[in-house]
């Protein structure tokens, strides 16, 4: 009876331990490093900022209090407010609104590196998972050949040579699995913090995923940095609408009071214009907002070009590492699998030595971890080239 409680509480027990454990897919994942606060948090902050910048955007500036007094009247006190045209407070506003519009991209931009970044961590966990399984598999297979070794050279069977080959291949595959152990554990360390995950995660089996090559050449429209070129362009065209609109006039008036009861004149009133008589510092300033213009532009051609160029060179990685994974799965799996087999018969039968069959064994892992290899090259191509179209 006690046997059996104890049986059922275990068997809860476990149940509840694998409940716990989460199995997520990338967009899962990527879906929880956006909602994690942390993550854009500067990004959301700054484009509240502008926003709340707008409000001032087209506000005259405070008045002035002036003072006036002679030897030979009393002292006259006055307020004075200063204004431009009005053009020049709708393009300030203006201005304004495309610098929102900017860090709005900037946003953007900043959730869209995030989704590659949280992409290419979730793939490395994928592949460290998946190597650490092998290397395991490896490793009880090298060990059970190095205690083998020993004893056979312990009996006088084999020589020193073979013993010493076997038992440092052993010793080299226990390392690659202790050191991709402690790669998984800091790789996991970066995946938690992108997501916010404290429990223990379970990722889907490293595969390839079926995407088509999207030929010709990109659509620059669809990608988020050269959205911010294009709008770092439209913000240099309205500074220099405000430049300009700055050139006209400037206008202020105010009225004077009396500071003595014995002072018999009317109340006064001020007005006065400010003329932009000085052309050659004006000029310049406009001079040099076109030139600013010039240099948005030929940034954001640049970009382009190079945009271009990584497009290009993206699609070519991606065919290069789809014909590899081809060649991977569908003949060096099998290859790998009968070398396996063959040198395993071969040394059971006495035809092949400890160095001819870890020498064969070694070159069909090496054909194993390959494999495993242009799958996390071909996911990462994949990703990049995702990520330059716009469609991460």
């Amino acid at each position: 009876m006690h046997r059996s409680f104890y049986f059922i509480c275990s068997l809860l027990f476990l149940a509840i331990i694998a409940g716990a454990q989460q199995e997520m897919n990338p967009e899962e994942a990527v879906a929880r490093a956006l909602g994690l606060q942390r993550n854009l948090r500067p990004a959301e902050l700054n484009l509240k900022q502008q926003r709340q910048l707008l409000r001032g955007a087209a506000e005259v500036p405070s008045p002035q209090v002036i003072a006036e007094i002679t030897p030979y009247e009393p002292l006259i006190v006055g307020i004075q407010q200063s204004f431009n045209l009005p053009g020049v407070y709708r393009n300030r506003r203006r201005l304004q609104s495309e610098r929102i519009r900017l860090t709005e991209l900037q946003l953007l931009g900043t959730q869209y590196d995030l989704k590659r970044e949280v992409r290419l961590s979730y793939l490395q966990v994928q592949y460290l998972t998946e190597r650490i399984r092998q290397l395991a598999f490896q490793d009880s297979v090298f060990q059970a050949i190095k205690i083998s070794a020993q004893r056979f050279f312990a009996a006088g069977q084999i020589n020193k040579l073979e013993e010493l080959t076997a038992t440092a291949q052993a010793d080299r595959i226990r390392n690659d699995w202790q050191r991709a152990q402690a790669d998984l554990e800091a790789e996991l360390q970066l995946f938690r913090f992108y997501t916010g995950i404290t429990d223990t995660v379970r990722l889907l089996p490293l595969t390839a995923p079926a995407e088509e090559i999207r030929e010709g050449w990109i659509d620059t429209a669809s990608n988020v940095q050269q959205q911010i070129l294009q709008q770092q362009v439209s913000i240099a065209q309205r500074e220099l609408r405000l430049q300009q609109s700055e050139l006209g006039p400037q206008f202020y008036a105010g009225p004077l009071f009396p500071t003595t009861q014995v002072y018999e004149r009317f109340l006064g009133f001020q007005a006065g214009v400010s003329l932009p008589l000085w052309g050659r510092q004006n000029r310049s300033r406009i001079e040099a907002g076109k030139t600013g213009i010039e240099v948005a532009r030929a940034q954001r051609e640049l970009e382009q070009q190079r945009l271009n160029t990584r497009y290009r060179q993206s699609i070519t990685n991606l065919q290069r590492e789809r014909r590899s994974l081809g060649y991977f799965n569908q003949t060096a799996l099998s290859q790998a699998e009968a070398i396996i087999a063959v040198s395993r018969r071969l040394f059971q039968g006495g035809e092949l030595n400890y160095i001819e069959s870890l020498r064969n064994l070694i070159n069909a892992f090496d054909l194993m971890n390959g494999r495993m290899d242009a799958h996390r090259a071909y996911g990462e191509a994949l990703i990049e080239l995702k990520y330059l179209n716009g469609t991460l």
